[in-house]
């Protein structure tokens, strides 16, 4: 699915989710909260947020969930920035990496940039 970059349309995206997983799966709260915080770092730090859009893919990989976020690409890579622990930002990539099994970004030659998570054998558990 492909929204634009707007943090009004993070909720689209969560709704997203929710119907390809369906309600009542295990890990349908953790996919969501990563979820935004993926999208919310798409629109903050990259093109995506000055008019572009975001895409957000659902993949079966292996048995695991995993979920990328698709942007316009920016100045900066995801990172385990070390900032205050009082400030506002800055957490939000070592919240996925706490919850998620395994995460990642990929940047291809046009310089846009595709952040991505994952949740162990959860694909499988589909209803």
């Amino acid at each position: 699915m492909t929204i634009p970059g707007d943090a009004e349309n993070v909720a689209e995206a969560r709704r997203f989710v929710v119907k390809l997983l369906g309600a009542g799966h295990r890990d349908i709260e953790t996919s969501r909260l990563l979820l935004s915080e993926l999208i919310g770092n798409s629109i903050r730090h990259s093109a995506s947020g000055r008019g572009g859009s975001v895409t957000v893919a659902v993949l079966d990989v292996g048995g695991a969930l995993r979920v990328e976020v698709a942007d316009g690409g920016g100045e900066t890579v995801p990172c385990l920035c070390s900032r205050g622990e009082l400030l506002e930002s800055g957490r939000g990539m070592k919240m996925v990496d706490a919850m998620a099994s395994r995460w990642g970004f990929t940047r291809d030659s046009t310089v846009s940039s595709t952040t991505w998570f994952e949740l162990p054998n959860t694909w499988s558990s589909l209803s």
